[in-house]
């Protein structure tokens, strides 16, 4: 889409100008748009890269991204998101090490920012490997920095993060509520980026509280934003949720029909 176009000139540029700073962030950037238009092993060369620039030229960058910087750290950012690319490419044993140092690297840089916005990305990849209490106390931590510094698109994304490790802990009713309130507050924003996400986990939890119509409409809103947005990194899980929902809607009709059964069989035996 625009922004994988946007990002590859920028990268461009940058490459011509051969400014560190500027091709760091031009990793960073293009990295996370290709991560999220699915290029996952692009995305992860173009990550690695802007993190080996930057360990490169750390004396000369490190001035520049300190901590009035108004952005996430770029250098952060090549971490976080790469450890989320190497979770999806199927390295779930480097993706562990590689978000916590991008956490320690966060937490030195003593930037807000940088460190809120790892703490509920890293919560998001806890949330992945099924650990939703450690999931549950990261996001926690991330959403109250955020709240402090009232950074509204990160409170957005902890309230749901926070939810989404609540569904991991089966504690559905709950985290139905808290998903529910981030989105609502994700609108107001105007921001659209990982929301598909977040609607998997809340129709999962529907279907578990015996609610697959409403979750297969939440499926179908998902698709709706990654057909118009192009973030599709987490198009095949939808598209396995929505399976798993319509299996559970027709054993509830059939077992609908068998109770309809059993009560006409009765009434005609008596």
């Amino acid at each position: 889409g625009s922004a994988l176009e946007f990002s590859e000139h920028l990268f461009r540029l940058a490459q011509q100008m051969q400014q560190p700073a500027m091709l760091l962030e031009a990793h960073r950037n293009l990295g996370v748009v290709q991560f999220c238009a699915g290029q996952l092993s692009i995305a992860h060369n173009n990550l690695e890269h802007g993190v080996a620039l930057y360990r490169q030229h750390i004396r000369y960058l490190s001035p520049l991204f300190g901590q009035d910087f108004p952005g996430m750290h770029p250098a952060v950012g090549c971490l976080v998101y790469d450890a989320w690319t190497l979770w999806m490419l199927g390295y779930a044993n480097q993706v562990l090490c590689r978000g916590q140092e991008a956490l320690a690297f966060a937490r030195a840089l003593a930037h807000p920012l940088s460190v809120a916005t790892v703490l509920i990305l890293f919560s998001m990849l806890q949330q992945f490997g099924d650990q939703g209490a450690a999931a549950y106390e990261q996001t926690k931590d991330g959403l109250a920095l955020a709240t402090h510094h009232d950074f509204a698109l990160l409170v957005a994304l902890g309230l749901m993060a926070r939810g989404g490790a609540l569904v991991c802990q089966r504690q559905d009713i709950e985290g139905i509520l808290q998903i529910s309130q981030g989105l609502e507050a994700h609108h107001t924003t105007g921001a659209k980026v990982i929301e598909p996400y977040f609607l998997s986990l809340l129709a999962v939890a529907h279907g578990r509280v015996g609610q697959p119509e409403a979750g297969l409409r939440i499926v179908a809103d998902a698709l709706a934003i990654v057909e118009q947005t192009q973030e599709c990194w987490w198009e095949a899980e939808l598209w396995r949720i929505k399976g798993v929902l319509i299996l559970q809607q027709l054993q509830i009709s059939r077992s609908d029909e068998t109770k309809v059964k059993g009560r006409k069989s009765d009434n005609s035996a008596a």
